[in-house]
């Protein structure tokens, strides 16, 4: 009769536990949409490579439990332990406005950071003098807009997005704005258009969706200061915050 002695390696079975609950958690983010707080949605696919690729690392582990000699688990499990266990346990929220107080509106924007010339050209030949922004095309309008003020004068425009106001900020105007992601959440700024707007006033952070007429103005009232886009804005309707409140750089999805 054989006396082989039955392994049972807890510290390889512990390491089993982190990869197939590092995998599953990366999957969870996908499927929720939640991955999109994070980082851009055209990276998605990297995120379930990794997931796909930690549950195979998952699967060799399997044999390592009986076949190796017994083991406790490392004090360097606890690196990737503490992140899984906050991120199952908290609600992830994404970037708040507060970055907005932190760093600014951006007005204009660098087309040569990511060619958008042919999004640009296909979104704007069929408009008829009418722009409608939505999360796909906010980009390349902005953009587009936001390089030749004087090209859209008179547009019609229709976008959403939060009210952003400071102290450099005449009365009457406020900013239409969103939060652009470029890769991740630590790239991200936030970018908008300057309202001129003579009713109602709505408190910084209300999500609105605004219709007016494209014009062109000086940030400051001062020559100066480069030519920007301002909306004469004709109406402001208060909306419920959108699902996905990012707009990202090259969306395709």
């Amino acid at each position: 009769m054989s006396d082989k002695r039955f392994n049972f390696n807890i510290g390889e079975f512990t390491w089993l536990i982190l990869l197939f609950a590092i995998s599953f958690y990366f999957y969870r983010l996908v499927h929720l949409g939640e991955i999109s707080m994070f980082i851009n949605p055209n990276m998605n696919k990297y995120v379930i490579f990794a997931s796909v690729s930690l549950s195979i690392l998952g699967i060799f582990q399997i044999p390592k439990i009986l076949n190796t000699p017994e083991g406790k688990p490392k004090f360097g499990y606890l690196i990737f332990a503490i992140p899984v266990i906050i991120g199952f346990l908290v609600n992830p929220i994404g970037l708040t406005q507060g970055i907005t107080e932190a760093k600014g509106v951006n007005f204009t924007q660098d087309s040569t950071a990511v060619s958008t010339k042919r999004i640009i050209n296909n979104e704007i030949k069929n408009t008829n003098s009418e722009i409608i922004m939505n999360d796909k095309n906010y980009f390349a309008f902005l953009n587009a807009i936001s390089e030749e003020p004087n090209k859209f004068k008179n547009y019609k425009i229709n976008l959403t997005g939060f009210v952003y106001r400071d102290e450099n900020i005449k009365d009457g105007r406020f900013i239409i704005a969103r939060m652009l992601m470029i890769c991740c959440a630590a790239d991200a700024q936030t970018v908008g258009l300057l309202c001129d707007y003579k009713g109602q006033k709505f408190d910084k952070g209300t999500w609105v969706q605004v219709t007016g007429t494209l014009d062109t103005t000086y940030y400051d009232d001062n020559k100066q200061d480069s030519l920007i886009p301002l909306i004469k804005v004709k109406s402001v309707k208060k909306i419920e915050p959108p699902v996905s409140k990012y707009i990202y750089l090259n969306n395709t999805d």
